[in-house]
């Protein structure tokens, strides 16, 4: 079974002066502090290192806020959430580089995608 990694990638250039108070205080941390992607368990880290701070102010779990406004958080386009295999997980770790980019390239253009189902309509076929 192959390991999926998940990285958050957050817009802080956008306009967030509609979002609630909580997606606030994450979204202005994230840009405070300056760095702009994260894996899943720095997000966790930074997370509860912002409600330990005193910036992300709940009385619940401060993952459980994330989780429950991580969505809404990427259909506003403030964030956007990655699940990459990581290569590591897939190739041996003395694989050449050649087999590396090899592995890439076919993950890349690989016809097994999964495609999305559209609600009462066929899913359009793929031909690479």
């Amino acid at each position: 079974m192959s390991k999926k990694s998940v990285s958050y990638v957050f817009n802080v250039d956008a306009n967030y002066d509609k979002a609630t108070p909580q997606v606030k205080q994450i979204l202005k941390g994230v840009a405070d502090s300056k760095k702009h992607t994260f894996t899943l368990a720095e997000m966790k880290e930074f997370i509860a290192k912002l409600s330990n701070d005193g910036f992300l102010v709940t009385s619940q779990v401060p993952w459980r806020i994330f989780q429950y406004y991580r969505q809404s958080m990427i259909d506003s386009d403030f964030m956007s959430q990655r699940n990459d295999e990581s290569i590591e997980d897939v190739l041996p770790a003395n694989a050449s580089k050649a087999k590396v980019a090899k592995h890439a390239v076919s993950k890349l253009f690989d016809s097994k995608k999964t495609v999305v189902k559209r609600k009462n309509k066929p899913a359009p076929a793929i031909h690479i």
